[in-house]
């Protein structure tokens, strides 16, 4: 029982570790689609409607990235409580 519980939660590290870089990365995006299109809407702001809404989508994928690490995370601590008790 105690080497399921071991797997499961090296499992769940391995996966939390994968979703914050991918936290990171689309964290890194953000931004420079916010840098771009402030840079932009000084030339044309239609053009700088593009890379807004390019923002705005990865707002909402950031905010799924984060509640996916976060119910990983969870996921984590079960098996770290199960562990303790065993």
């Amino acid at each position: 029982m105690r080497d399921l519980y071991v797997e499961r939660l090296d499992q769940r590290r391995a996966s939390i570790a994968t979703l914050r870089d991918r936290e990171r990365r689309i964290s890194v995006f953000r931004l420079l689609a916010f840098a771009a299109t402030i840079a932009i809407a000084f030339w044309d702001w239609r053009a700088a409607l593009i890379t807004l809404a390019a923002f705005v989508v990865l707002v909402v994928l950031h905010e799924r990235a984060v509640r996916t690490r976060t119910r990983a995370e969870s996921g984590a601590k079960f098996y770290e409580r199960g562990l303790a008790r065993i």
